[in-house]
């Protein structure tokens, strides 16, 4: 038996449709298929990394997407941690989610299904705070406040640091300031002289590295999180160099795929656990007048828009609800 499901697909470089696909039934031992609730799009990998090819490893067809939540409705005869009603997280821009019970992480039932889908998101600056020597009340600057910088200055404040933000759009420093960021005009030694013990950068623009390595104090430490998709300016490396050297300061990777993928040392069902529990616990959130709820019909104009600086908001989630 086969069940009709549809996806959005990248059928190449800048081209997202909604496609008719099939799973087949009855269901493996060990599989879940699950109805999709909701999904966030990415506006960094997916839409600046995948969507417009500048990640070499994609390779087209493929579907997107790596924060949704679903609800079970099947499971396989094997399957013994899950159960039809419960709700997941795991899967792609799908209508269904039909993986292995060990992709699926059940959700608390008293959080907002809008809200779990932002459990990933919070996930990946985590690392950061998870690898840093530095720790609050240590002052901390984030820079770039779009969807993931506003999650890791949520972090930040949780974690104690004394945390200030920037960005270069005035409307995502109104926006932090409505979650009760405090955010600079610049990131300059006039603010800060060198007083700052961690940097974390969301923006993976080089000129914010190079000025948060001018504001950390001797042995501190600046996390990248945003990926450097592409060259922004003619800074020499070497600035940046004296800086690290001078200062004595530690760079590192501060995103997701920065932590083992061994269950021993990093389990990363733990660490959708923990921003879980700290959304249901109200330390961490994405409020729904903030984003663009839209339904999946129109995927190339969706991505259009976050391609060329049109969204509204932080984004935009994908309501599969109606669908």
């Amino acid at each position: 038996m086969k069940k009709t499901i549809y996806r959005i697909i990248f059928s190449e470089r800048e081209k997202a449709e909604l496609q008719e696909q099939t799973v087949s039934l009855p269901l493996a031992e060990d599989q879940i298929l699950a109805k999709t609730l909701y999904s966030w799009i990415s506006s960094g990998t997916e839409t600046t990394g995948v969507y417009s090819g500048n990640l070499p490893s994609a390779k087209y067809p493929l579907c997107p997407g790596y924060s949704s939540v679903s609800q079970v409705v099947e499971i396989g005869p094997g399957v013994k941690s899950l159960k039809p009603g419960d709700i997941v997280i795991g899967g792609n821009h799908s209508s269904y989610q039909c993986m292995k019970e060990s992709r699926f992480n059940r959700i608390a039932p008293d959080i907002d299904c809008r809200n779990a889908v932002f459990i990933h998101m919070f996930k990946i600056p985590l690392p950061a705070f998870v690898r840093t020597q530095i720790r609050g009340p240590e002052k901390c600057v984030i820079a770039g406040l779009g969807l993931i910088g506003l999650c890791a200055a949520q972090l930040a404040r949780m974690f104690g640091y004394e945390v200030y933000g920037f960005d270069i759009n005035s409307k995502r420093c109104a926006l932090a300031e409505h979650y009760g960021i405090q955010t600079v005009s610049s990131i300059s030694t006039e603010k800060f002289g060198q007083s700052v013990g961690l940097g974390i950068d969301c923006s993976g623009h080089e000129k914010a590295v190079m000025d948060l390595s001018k504001v950390i104090r001797r042995f501190g430490e600046i996390a990248l999180v945003g990926v450097p998709w592409k060259r922004n300016t003619e800074i020499y490396a070497q600035e940046l160099l004296h800086s690290i050297f001078y200062n004595f300061l530690t760079i590192r990777t501060g995103w997701e795929m920065d932590m083992p993928d061994h269950p021993e040392i990093y389990n990363n069902k733990n660490f959708e656990l923990l921003t879980m529990r700290t959304i249901q616990w109200g330390f961490l959130k994405i409020n729904p007048e903030d984003y663009e709820t839209v339904t999946p019909e129109n995927p190339q104009n969706i991505y259009q828009n976050i391609l060329h600086g049109k969204m509204t908001g932080l984004g935009y989630m994908l309501d599969w609800t109606k669908f």
